[in-house]
């Protein structure tokens, strides 16, 4: 949204779930934002606040991201494109005009599923360039002259950050900074302890500044078990 900003060329809106830095760092970029609830049915009131923002701002072109925000917006006047980051259920995406997939394997996921070839487009993530100033590491209590990992994600069974705790422990020197929430938290922590690392694991919880905790780190993994 940042880049097409930049551009000149095109006037956009963000309609997004209620979360305070996004919304400030959309806002921040001169581009009108607004939250919404995109949850379960217990939140029908906003969705229908969001179908009557929609309706308001009359787009040209509706862009969205994942399940939630995808099943929430009907086809209209405008043209649907729909972007995945993952192999998401199909289901949510048919209604759509055009699909974005951000690697080449989601798009043959998307023209497997029966969407048409023409319509499917490989655009991988973009990277935030701004400059970013080093974190101490003594902000995590972390010794300087011991080696520094990273990794970073929603603490979930996907991520694998329990097989990459495993190979913490071949490293007997190395401090683990592990950025992120999530469900396998206490099972993580729990294993922590039973491979007697909990002195060389830092959990940061979830973090906003990752490109920072990178220039400060010597090395960043990213273990997965299923990604796109």
């Amino acid at each position: 949204m940042q880049g097409l900003k930049r551009s000149g060329k095109i006037d956009q809106k963000g309609f997004l779930r209620s979360h305070q830095h996004r919304l400030d760092a959309i806002s921040a970029a001169g581009i009108p934002a607004q939250g919404f609830r995109f949850g379960n049915s217990f939140h029908f009131m906003d969705h229908r606040r969001y179908l009557l923002a929609l309706q308001k701002y009359q787009p040209d072109i509706v862009m969205t991201w994942m399940n939630r925000a995808s099943i929430s917006t009907p086809s209209g006047r405008y043209k649907l494109v729909c972007r995945l980051g993952h192999y998401y259920d199909l289901k949510y995406y048919r209604h759509a005009d055009f699909w974005i997939g951000i690697s080449k394997g989601i798009c043959d996921h998307l023209i497997r599923g029966g969407m048409p070839a023409e319509k499917v487009f490989h655009i991988p993530n973009f990277a935030d360039e701004a400059a970013v100033n080093l974190l101490p590491r003594d902000s995590f209590d972390t010794p300087v002259d011991r080696p520094l990992i990273l990794a970073a994600g929603r603490l979930h069974v996907n991520k694998g950050f329990d097989v990459l705790l495993q190979a913490l422990k071949l490293i007997p020197d190395a401090i683990l900074w592990l950025a992120g929430s999530g469900p396998e938290e206490t099972a993580l922590k729990q294993l922590c302890s039973d491979l007697g690392l909990t002195e060389r694991v830092r959990f940061l919880g979830w973090r906003n500044d990752v490109t920072a905790l990178m220039k400060s780190s010597d090395l960043f993994v990213c273990p997965s078990r299923h990604e796109g």
